[in-house]
């Protein structure tokens, strides 16, 4: 994959992730104090997998939109694209649940079902931001 980012975009990239990389620790000690005090917001594998996918996605779209993400031209699409195609599916599969009776909490904890309808938000909105932003970037590009 060609990238053809600058040294100012390098140094932007840099600061992207060193922000996802406070996100985490943050996150995860204010996980480790909601642990600490009984609440239990998820299951434990949807916990990590839900932090994993949210500092993922608030990098993502820090990136998104200071450009610097992914590169230029059909690589991003196709990224966003990829997103696109996975949270149509949750979705689809989110409401076809809720439709028969599923139920995304349950004493005051996600379910299996909450914790997809989760991530179908956060792939959604990466999504919709990226496909804003290049959009954006095109029509200044042709003015």
């Amino acid at each position: 994959m060609k990238t053809d980012f600058d040294e100012r975009q390098m140094q932007i990239r840099g600061q992207v992730f060193f922000h996802g990389f406070i996100l985490a620790l943050v996150l995860l000690l204010l996980n480790a104090v909601l642990q600490s005090n009984g609440v239990v917001w998820a299951s434990g594998f949807h916990q990590n997998v839900i932090l994993m996918v949210l500092i993922s996605t608030i990098t993502a779209l820090e990136a998104i939109i200071r450009d610097v993400y992914l590169g230029n031209g059909k690589t991003r699409w196709i990224t966003l694209g990829v997103f696109g195609l996975l949270s149509v599916f949750l979705w689809v599969l989110n409401i076809q649940h809720i439709l028969k009776g599923s139920v995304i909490l349950e004493d005051r904890a996600l379910t299996s079902n909450g914790f997809s309808v989760v991530l179908a938000i956060m792939f959604s909105l990466t999504t919709v931001i990226g496909v804003i932003v290049e959009i954006k970037g095109k029509r200044k590009d042709s003015e």
